[in-house]
């Protein structure tokens, strides 16, 4: 159900395009199946359109991509000197974004190899920025942020840059290498916004003033809705991300009014599980590039089938309902009150089956079900009852309810090893009686906004 956004299957795809597309009205040439800007490193014997900027800004260079190229654009650096070099991209334009991916390629068939997935870039050297200015000078500043890259001579690297939002007016693209510097400017679009951008520096050497208004945002808004897929309404929803790589987990919560919205790391792979009470969880992997609107779509649980409710707790040896019972037992109830037509059964089950024989004094002057005494079936019984009782109250009508009891004869695990194990055993579970007859309406989920 989840739309899989792959950034190199969309650079391969591109690939075909830009060689009947591209012409760059600078030194462009036809390379494998791609048209390539090429760039020496360093910078000697280059090929460039000058801007009209004076002499006191010989290296703001100029380079043209045709306006129907909706795809990528791609540099080809040939290396003539051993030495380090880095590199940053940034957008012309205020609400356009970029990112871009290096390949080193020393052989032929450099297409083949993208698409048959056999180059990978070298992802630790990329990072992607977009329009910023210095609030202190207003002048545009390019923030260097990845690592530096050790070259050699007679190595060559591919660069492409994609726009992965906005009106895709064009990029700059400042290049350090070997001591010197280059800046160009790759026009797509007549939006483009000509201004000189200052030479690249680190984060850390940037002013206080600089670095507030220079911090790169590598952040993509995912927001969207968690449906009933049997009929369509809006639910209550729990959302979990994981990053594939590091392991860390982004939880966020889904409201039937407003949904969810979050903030994800661009270009991560996650494996997402989407969970509501009295659902089937739904997982899948996915690897966001842009902001993008995901809804999901749940179904319910069978008829036949039961769902535990791990947070409907008891005192020991009593069916009294512990206070933090209560908030999902309000779930159970919207839950209801959300499918009409619902039949259910409560069912009690105990950790273990001996009776239970004495009450505690500490509980001598509260009412019965603080002193109960007796087998734990009839007690699984009672707890079932007790949650039914609540229900009631709710509003929820009566003949919708049932209540059984099972005491320790359905253990979740039959010999449970530790104290943790044996109260998974001590649970109360919903069973679904009769769905309602609810109409399938086979709701898709929304792909990304385009």
């Amino acid at each position: 159900m989840l739309v899989k956004l792959q950034y190199t299957l969309s650079i391969a795809l591109s690939m075909w395009f830009t060689a009947a597309l591209c012409q760059n009205k600078s030194s462009s040439v036809e390379d494998d199946c791609i048209t390539v800007q090429e760039i020496k490193i360093p910078f000697d014997g280059n090929q460039f359109t000058p801007t009209n900027n004076g002499p006191d800004k010989p290296n703001y260079n100029l380079v043209y991509y045709a306006d129907i190229d909706e795809y990528t654009f791609w540099y080809k650096l040939i290396i003539t000197s051993n030495c380090k070099m880095k590199f940053t991209v940034m957008s012309a334009t205020p609400g356009d974004d970029y990112d871009f991916m290096l390949y080193k390629f020393n052989s032929n068939n450099f297409c083949e190899a993208l698409v048959d997935s056999t180059l990978v870039p070298i992802n630790d050297a990329v990072y992607a920025t977009d329009y910023r200015q210095s609030d202190s000078t207003k002048k545009d500043v390019l923030s260097s942020s990845q690592n530096e890259i050790n070259v050699k001579v007679g190595e060559i690297y591919y660069l492409s840059i994609m726009n992965l939002y906005g009106e895709d007016c064009g990029h700059r693209l400042h290049i350090d290498a070997c001591g010197k510097s280059i800046a160009i400017n790759s026009v797509h679009k007549p939006c483009f916004l000509f201004s000189q951008p200052n030479k690249s520096v680190p984060m850390e050497e940037l002013s206080q003033d600089d670095a507030d208004s220079t911090i790169i945002d590598n952040h993509v808004t995912i927001n969207g809705m968690v449906y009933d897929n049997d009929n369509g309404t809006a639910i209550n929803g729990n959302i979990t991300f994981i990053d594939e790589i590091s392991g860390d987990e982004f939880i966020t919560d889904a409201s039937e009014i407003s949904g969810y919205k979050i903030e994800l790391e661009r270009g991560r792979r996650y494996q997402i599980k989407c969970e509501a009470f009295g659902y089937y969880e739904i997982k899948g992997n996915i690897e966001f590039l842009k902001p993008s609107i995901y809804d999901y779509y749940l179904l319910k649980i069978k008829e036949g089938k039961t769902f535990v409710m791990e947070h409907i707790l008891f005192h020991p040896s009593t069916y009294a309902l512990k206070d933090n019972s209560f908030s999902e037992l309000d779930i159970l109830v919207h839950y209801l009150e959300n499918n009409p037509n619902m039949k259910i059964q409560i069912e009690g089950h105990t950790a273990g089956s001996a009776p239970v024989t004495a009450t505690n004094p500490a509980y001598k002057h509260l009412d019965d079900q603080w002193n109960f005494t007796g087998t734990a079936k009839k007690l699984s019984k009672l707890r079932a009852e007790t949650v039914k009782k609540y229900l009631i109250q709710k509003g929820i009508n009566q003949s919708r309810v049932l209540s059984t009891g099972y005491g320790a004869s359905q253990k979740l695990i039959p010999k449970p090893k530790s104290k943790d194990e044996n109260a998974l055993n001590m649970r109360v579970e919903v069973k679904i009686i009769n769905r309602g007859g609810d109409k399938n309406y086979n709701i898709e989920p929304r792909s990304p906004q385009e």
